[in-house]
């Protein structure tokens, strides 16, 4: 169901000016800020400490700028239908997969393959690996990325972001667009690479990539609408990120 333009205003707390142009300048401001931290922690293969607190931002945001109606129309309420967390697994662990088979079929496991690039920020993991120890860090690098940017990117991108445009052109122009957003930004992770010394723009692996990331945004999409929850869009993404830390570890790292 489409928000009217007076619900809309009335999910805002007061103090706040809602509609489609706060919440593009929200989205310029968070992704220009999370663009620069990722490409610098690329360059200095550093960790990702910033990146964590931004994702944290993103969590407390519907708690700060909307009222309890507000973050109820975004998602974050019961699930209705449990079916729809079943296909939200399904969705992260098979877009996921079929990114990583494509860039491995067209790219190998060479820099140009996202997994691979991606792989550089596992920090602080031994040089050599036995079953078990590779097992015990894939379980606590995969809870990482289980919690902290599903958490926080689908509050704000299938949550905040999606409702803001979607009340003025609708749900199915607004899943294009915070898909684009998603997909967009995360070419700092991926696409615009550090390598050799020098920055570099890996053009059709970063096409390949973005192109999957979209895909994925709209099945993430799907699955909030199919469980009546937001939650249903972060399970998938969680089940993404797990797919995609099994890929490094097992496929990669090996």
């Amino acid at each position: 169901m489409q928000l009217s333009s007076e619900d809309y205003h009335k999910a805002f707390r007061r103090w706040v000016s809602p509609g489609w142009f706060f919440a593009l300048i929200l989205l310029l401001i968070l992704s220009i800020v999370r663009f620069i931290l990722v490409l610098q922690a690329n360059m200095l293969y550093g960790n990702y400490q910033f990146i964590s607190y931004l994702f944290m931002a993103m969590v407390i945001l519907p708690f700060l700028l909307l009222n309890r109606r507000g973050r109820k129309k975004i998602g974050i309420k019961r699930i209705e239908r449990w079916k729809g967390i079943g296909w939200g697994m399904i969705f992260g662990i098979m877009s996921c997969a079929l990114i990583f088979v494509v860039m491995y079929g067209l790219f190998g496991k060479t820099e140009n393959h996202a997994f691979t690039y991606i792989a550089r920020t596992f920090q602080g993991l031994p040089e050599m690996m036995d079953a078990q120890t590779r097992l015990i860090y894939f379980f606590i690098f995969a809870g990482i990325s289980m919690f902290f940017s599903p958490l926080g990117e689908e509050l704000f991108y299938r949550g905040f972001i999606h409702e803001s445009f979607a009340v003025t052109l609708g749900h199915s122009k607004a899943s294009l667009l915070d898909s684009l957003a998603f997909s967009l930004v995360h070419l700092a992770h991926f696409g615009i690479v550090y390598l050799d010394g020098q920055w570099q723009l890996l053009f059709w692996p970063s096409v390949i990539w973005m192109v999957g990331l979209f895909g994925s945004c709209l099945l993430f999409n799907r699955a909030r609408v199919l469980s009546g929850s937001i939650l249903g869009a972060i399970v998938a993404h969680a089940c993404f990120n797990l797919t995609m830390t099994y890929f490094i570890f097992y496929h990669i790292l090996i």
